[in-house]
């Protein structure tokens, strides 16, 4: 086995672990680890028959006037604002994306119901919240519940409500003030408040050589691209040894750290691996999501939305992302394309590939989004295994005991999946730049 020695060695050449290479390497000595091809993790540009998509469909969100400086300085005159504009499709009709601002899209009643309840239940006191299911219902009320939170958040989680946590599942899920709430019931041409409304995407030039949020990717690796070792899967992280051991075409190799390990790695697969071996292993759930890669011909469905949510469990996908409203240039001449995103339990058995493409056939041809049989060319699959965390009642709890002892052992966990909770892409790069500045001191 070939033997390294280095001041730290990083898990995962994702975002996360990218970022904190880039902060770290100018005085230390360093290794990125990375099982893929290809670094990026997740945020990766694929590209297929001439068609360009995001591996997973991110945006960057900018709260940090810091962060927002530095990679908007990366990817300069070819990052463009966009507005995220959404519809939300339920049974009793469809409305604008937050569901909870726009309610004048829905039926008379339904929207005077949802308003009644949503006021009723801001003047009540709260009782004590025990749950996902529970926190819908107090935040929004029953019928805001049922047109919308209970069978959206059912599709998605694909498990009991009454069975999540409550913190960990509403980063995406905001409570707003009653005259807010009932300004989504005036005309649509008046201005309401829109969700992250400071997002970014790269725009490059038509005929670029790469596209889509893979060229962020592409600008993070330069400077550390010589430490990043790609094709070798982490199979073993020994905590008391201090050493990681790995396995490539080539055989295994052994990388000893002076100074700290930094897993980026899905945490139950950094439990899986460590040594010495854990007694009461804590057993973390997630949802899988798989991207179907759509690539279309024939008239393009008219919309400036960016993405839209569905909540019927008879369509299976929950949510259709329009890739030529990020990026004209995608799809080569009179040719489109979108994404479908579909959630699972990765616990449950594999999906079956073939007959989710007839589904997503038949759903985008019902939906009218796609007008003919014939106007598709083809469907690329993307599966991801890791894509959100599941919380249950203590997971948050015993997360945080897990981190406590890996950082005793001189293991830093970083990251969406390193850390086991969400954290959006500018998120990732800002604790990437603290964990640097917390080494370093």
């Amino acid at each position: 086995m070939k033997q390294y020695l280095c001041d730290y060695v990083i898990l995962g050449a994702g975002l996360s672990g990218i970022s904190l290479a880039t902060q770290l390497q100018q005085t230390n000595d360093i290794v990125v680890l990375e099982k893929s091809k290809t670094p990026g993790g997740l945020v990766k540009s694929i590209h297929v028959d001439g068609f360009w998509f995001d591996a997973v469909l991110h945006l960057l969100h900018f709260h940090n006037p810091q962060v927002e400086k530095s990679l908007k300085g990366l990817l300069g005159k070819t990052f463009k604002p966009l507005i995220p504009k959404a519809d939300v499709r339920t049974a009793f009709g469809t409305t604008k994306f937050p569901f909870q601002l726009n309610l004048g899209g829905l039926p008379k009643e339904a929207a005077i119901e949802c308003i009644a309840q949503y006021i009723e239940k801001a003047y009540t006191q709260p009782p004590k919240i025990k749950n996902f299911e529970e926190w819908l219902l107090h935040s929004f009320g029953e019928k805001m519940c049922e047109v919308f939170f209970f069978p959206y958040n059912n599709k998605m989680w694909k498990r009991p409500l009454s069975s999540l946590g409550t913190r960990d599942f509403i980063w995406n899920i905001q409570n707003y003030n009653i005259p807010k709430v009932l300004s989504g019931l005036l005309p649509d041409e008046t201005k309401v408040e829109s969700y992250n409304s400071n997002s970014w995407y790269p725009v490059p030039k038509k005929g670029s050589k790469k596209r889509c949020m893979g060229l962020l990717i592409d600008k993070l690796v330069k400077p550390v691209k010589q430490q990043i070792k790609l094709g070798e899967e982490v199979v073993e992280v020994d905590t008391k040894r201090r050493q990681v051991i790995t396995e490539s075409s080539v055989g295994r190799s052994v990388y000893q750290y002076k100074k700290a390990c930094i897993s980026t790695i899905p945490l139950p697969v950094l439990q899986n691996i460590s040594l010495p071996k854990t007694a009461n292993k804590v057993q973390l759930k997630t949802n899988g999501v798989l991207y179907a890669m759509i690539m279309l011909k024939g008239q393009k469905y008219d919309t400036a939305n960016l993405w839209d949510y569905f909540s019927d469990e008879s369509i299976v996908f929950s949510r259709i992302i329009y890739m030529q409203n990020f990026d004209p240039h995608t799809a080569p001449e009179n040719r489109w394309s979108i994404m479908a995103e579909i959630t699972y339990k990765s616990e449950a058995k594999k999906l079956n590939l073939k007959k989710m493409e007839q589904k997503i056939k038949q759903n985008l041809l019902a939906l009218k989004i796609v007008n003919k049989e014939k106007d598709f060319i083809k469907i690329h699959f993307e599966d991801h295994e890791y894509a959100y965390a599941v919380f249950e009642k203590n997971t948050s709890k015993a997360v945080r005991k897990i981190s406590e002892k890996y950082l005793k052992k001189d293991v830093h966990l970083l990251g969406r999946y390193g850390k086991w909770q969400y954290l959006s892409m500018a998120q990732v790069y800002e604790e990437a730049i603290k964990k640097a500045e917390e080494l370093n001191s």
